[in-house]
Formats: C-alpha cells, sequence, structure tokens
C-alpha cells in the first residue's frame, strides 16, 4: 500500500481525506500492525484509484488462482464470498475476481470513478441491476457495464451463483453506454437504444 501510495503522490494526510479511514490506522496497514475491516478493504483501494487486488496480489511470471485459496472477502452474513484471482499491470489497473452468492442473496458495490466492470457467469443464474435496470444473465453470459455507479448483484434461484469480474480503472466513462454479451450475439444499449451486431 505504501508503494503505490507514493507512486500517486499522496502522504498519508491525503489518503486519510481521500479514504474516511484515519491517518493512524492507515499507518499501521503500511507497516502491518493491523488488518484492515472489510468496510476499508474497499475504502482504500478506492482512494488510491486502484482495484482491491493491487493491495493483496503480488505479481509473478505464472500465476495460478485455486477456488477456496488464499485470500477471500466474505460478506458479514456470510452470503457473498469475493476471491481475488490477478491483478493486471504495474499498479493494478485491473483486477480479476471469483465470485460466489448464495441462493436468494444479493450484493451491491460501487467502484472507482471511470471504471469498467465485465461480468461472466460460470454456473447459476445471476442478475445485476445496473443504475436501476436488471439485466439477467445464464451460464457463459457476459456483461459489461460503468462501474461507478451503485449495482447490485441478485441470485433469486435455490443454487448458489459463481461468477467472474474483472474490474478495469483506465477507462473515461462514456455515460449511458452498456454492451452485453450472450453467446455468440453482442448487444450494444446506448440510452434506451438497442443494436444488434
Amino acid at each position: 500500500m505504501r508503494h503505490i501510495r507514493r507512486e500517486h503522490n499522496l502522504s498519508l494526510d491525503e489518503l486519510a481525506e481521500k479514504t474516511g479511514v484515519s491517518k493512524l490506522t492507515l499507518e499501521k496497514f503500511e507497516r502491518g500492525e493491523a488488518n484492515p475491516t472489510l468496510a476499508m478493504m474497499w475504502k482504500i483501494p478506492r482512494g488510491l484509484s486502484v482495484p482491491l487486488t493491487a493491495l493483496l496480489v503480488m505479481e509473478e511470471q505464472v500465476g495460478i488462482s485455486r477456488s477456496g485459496e488464499g485470500f477471500q472477502l466474505v460478506g458479514g452474513d456470510g452470503n457473498w464470498v469475493i476471491e481475488p484471482m490477478f491483478t493486471m499491470s504495474t499498479y493494478g489497473t485491473t483486477g480479476l475476481s471469483r465470485a460466489f452468492l448464495e441462493p436468494h442473496s444479493q450484493f451491491t458495490e460501487r467502484h472507482h470513478a471511470g471504471s469498467v466492470e465485465i461480468t461472466m457467469v460460470m454456473s447459476g443464474s445471476l442478475s445485476i441491476l445496473v443504475e436501476r435496470t436488471e439485466h439477467g444473465l445464464n451460464f457463459f453470459d457476459s456483461i459489461r457495464f460503468h462501474a461507478d455507479c451503485e449495482h447490485t448483484y441478485l441470485n433469486a434461484s435455490d443454487t448458489p451463483v459463481v461468477f467472474h469480474f474483472d474490474v478495469d480503472l483506465s477507462q473515461p466513462r462514456l455515460r449511458n453506454r452498456l454492451s452485453a454479451v450472450r453467446g455468440q450475439n453482442v448487444y450494444f444499449i446506448e440510452a434506451s437504444e438497442w443494436r444488434y451486431f
């Protein structure tokens, strides 16, 4: 965290102001004297404008991410689990994660300004609510959307859902644009217009 903070030319005071986490607490995290809470695990990367995985994963020439091994973020009620898998680029402008969402549960989040998310369902059925519009996804369906708005993952089924998501912080936000990939068909949604390619 210290290395990334310094690369962004931020003092601890400035990072504390951007994140809402006290300077003393940030100092303890940097020295490895304390572990952040789940809420702080989201605030700190937002303040640094990097994905969470940039603070958790060290780059190697070959990396393997095995389900159930390594770092996990678990929801307070245990209905969702996120496993950061890989970070791409030097300071993590993208971060790939694996997520598990229990039956009849949901999880809401918002990413950094200008971020774009791609989500692919690996098993089960998932609905994603983006800017008050619900998008249903089935096995191997994918969706791309601007993730700096509040979005909710919904599992209304009786079985767990497994999905992968990649958050890219390097994309400028293009308002009201969303694309979804379903099998071989690609749809672009701009405002309320559908176009088939």
